[in-house]
């Protein structure tokens, strides 16, 4: 998930963010396998598997919806769960961007009875 935020941060153009949690995260890699060290360390340069590469420029480009699917799937597809979380990661960052989080408004009403404050 890790590389996932690096990657969209780094797209977006996110560099504080980017540069802070890349403080953050360098003087743990000893902490997990060569492998995932490696990976972050790659993210945090902005390098990415091809698919993910794909999504980004169509995202960029602001391709159409059914386009970016096509290429999630193929993100989704790398390794076990990696390309799963690369999503969930890079979601994290461009989803707040584009498409505002639902917040409730405490005032609507509940799915079974009136507004609050209403009687």
């Amino acid at each position: 998930m890790l590389c996932g935020v690096l990657l969209g941060l780094r797209a977006t153009g996110g560099e504080q963010a980017r540069a802070a949690l890349d403080r953050e995260v360098t003087p743990l890699l000893g902490r997990t396998t060569a492998l995932s060290a490696t990976l972050l360390r790659h993210a945090a340069a902005g390098y990415a598997v091809p698919p993910l590469v794909a999504l980004l420029r169509t995202w960029h480009a602001g391709a159409g919806e059914h386009e970016q699917a096509a290429l999630a799937v193929e993100v989704a597809a790398v390794g076990h769960t990696s390309g799963a979380a690369l999503l969930l990661g890079l979601a994290a960052v461009l989803a707040p961007r584009h498409t505002p989080l639902p917040i409730p408004d405490p005032a609507a009403a509940p799915a079974d009875g009136p507004p609050r404050g209403t009687s």
